[in-house]
C-alpha cells in the first residue's frame, strides 16, 4: 500500500467517523469517541488547511460531547470528564497554533461580508 492510498483510505474512514458521531445525537458519550477518532484518522492524512480545520472542528465537537457527558453524570466521574474536555481544547489550541503559523486561520468568507471564528 503506498503512502498516497493510505491517505485517501484514511481520509475516507475520517469521513465515516464524523458522520457517524453526528448520527449520535442521542448517544454523547459515542458521538465524543466518533469525533475523537475522525481526528486521529486525519492525522494519517496530508495537512492543509480543510483538513486542519476538520481537526479542530472535531476536538471542538469531542469537548462539547464531553462536557455534555459531564453535565449528566455522576459528580464522582465528572473530574474525569472535565479532564478529558481540557484535553480536547488543548489539542484544538495546538491545531490553531498551526493553522495561525500557516498563515490560514478559520475565516469564512461570506457575500457581504467576512467572519473571522477565533478559538482562545
Amino acid at each position: 500500500m503506498t503512502a498516497e492510498q493510505r491517505a485517501e483510505d484514511a481520509n475516507w474512514f475520517r469521513k465515516i467517523a464524523w458522520n457517524s458521531a453526528l448520527q449520535c445525537e442521542s448517544s454523547p458519550d459515542r458521538m465524543r469517541d466518533f469525533f475523537v477518532l475522525s481526528y486521529q484518522l486525519s492525522l494519517l492524512c496530508p495537512p492543509d488547511r480543510t483538513l486542519l480545520l476538520g481537526q479542530r472542528t472535531c476536538l471542538l465537537m469531542a469537548a462539547a460531547a464531553s462536557l455534555e457527558l459531564c453535565r449528566k453524570s455522576p459528580h464522582s466521574t465528572q473530574a474525569e470528564e472535565l479532564i478529558l474536555v481540557l484535553e480536547h481544547i488543548q489539542a484544538c489550541g495546538e491545531v490553531w497554533k498551526t493553522l495561525k503559523a500557516s498563515g490560514t486561520t478559520g475565516c469564512i468568507s461570506g457575500e457581504m461580508n467576512t467572519e473571522c471564528v477565533h478559538v482562545v
